[in-house]
């Protein structure tokens, strides 16, 4: 008796254990809420949070590129509007590359404001958008911008 419940913890420390193995596996295999949230042929842009730092306002994206053509070089031109709706600044985010299918957080300082006094953001333009040495109208085309926060983010 004593040896059949040695067998049978070994056995149930052998299925802990392999169920464990099994896991992070499957999570790598999962896909990311950012992939979830776009078309296949979008460029997800999500500002994910917003928090105040110093005198300003530090965002964060979670940018994922789910078109055909890795991105060498991404930036955008964008619009901050205040609490009454007026613009109050212009910024250029500089992403970076952007790998085919593959999920970047970056973050940007925005100067002298307030998250709370900051109401949306208005993508206004691709400043940077190359890839192969090529300049391509697709970062702006297939742009899909989400927030979480409670800044409004749009085209």
């Amino acid at each position: 008796m004593a040896s059949s419940r040695s067998r049978l913890r070994v056995l149930a420390c052998m299925a802990a254990f392999l169920a464990g193995g099994l896991a992070p596996a499957a999570a790598q295999d999962a896909p990311s809420a950012a992939q979830n949230a776009s078309p296949a042929s979008a460029l997800a842009l999500e500002l994910n949070t917003a928090n105040d730092v110093g005198d300003g306002c530090r965002l964060a994206f979670v940018a994922y590129n789910g078109t055909d053509r890795a991105l060498e070089a991404v930036s955008y031109e964008v619009v901050v509007f205040d609490g009454g709706q007026r613009i109050s600044q212009f910024v250029l985010l500089d992403f970076g590359a952007l790998p085919q299918r593959k999920t970047k957080i970056v973050q940007f300082d925005i100067a002298n404001s307030k998250c709370a006094d900051i109401s949306r953001i208005v993508i206004n333009s691709a400043s940077r958008c190359e890839a192969g040495g090529a300049t391509l109208p697709l970062c702006l085309d297939a742009a899909k911008p989400t927030s979480r926060t409670s800044i409004a983010l749009d085209l």
